[in-house]
């Protein structure tokens, strides 16, 4: 599916993934975050975030994750143009995420994308490869890796995309 999102200056986008369920930490996020456009799930969860996002009357996109077998109204991946940046949103666990970069990166070659956003991993990435941003904001509720909670802050304008992560 692919959604170009009406120009703006500058977006402010929230980045997160794995919550699974942990509403506690999603409403504290939106509680420190306070000047964003919007809200981007990377899957595993994101219904509860959906309903977080609807407070704030925050435009919400998420992809479905490998603990989403039942909503079936999210996409496996969804591909987003922002101020002419091309973004792939997925999960990760049908592009072997764990192991390689691979998959994902000719997936963002062949959709055009300048930016790769994924979770399943519960850990942050954060690396420009060839090109194309890979980012994992890692996990809000399950952190690996490291022991504090995280999620991503990217802001988007017509000179680039200017990720970061940001520990809740």
């Amino acid at each position: 599916m692919n959604e170009i999102i009406k120009p703006r200056e500058e977006k402010r986008i929230l980045v997160l993934s794995d919550s699974h369920r942990d509403l506690f930490a999603a409403k504290k996020v939106l509680e420190i975050e306070q000047n964003i456009d919007e809200i981007w799930h990377l899957g595993d969860m994101a219904s509860d975030c959906e309903d977080i996002a609807a407070l704030r009357a925050l435009p919400f996109r998420a992809v479905r994750g490998n603990c989403d077998y039942y909503d079936q109204e999210y996409l496996n991946e969804i591909v987003l143009t922002v101020l002419g940046h091309k973004f792939l949103l997925v999960h990760g666990h049908k592009h072997s995420v764990k192991t390689t970069l691979l998959r994902l990166k000719l997936a963002a070659m062949e959709e055009g994308a300048s930016a790769v956003l994924f979770g399943h991993t519960h850990m942050t990435f954060l690396i420009y490869e060839d090109g194309i941003l890979f980012m994992n904001p890692g996990s809000i509720s399950e952190p690996r890796g490291i022991v504090k909670n995280t999620y991503g802050i990217i802001r988007v304008n017509r000179e680039g995309i200017f990720p970061e992560i940001r520990t809740l």
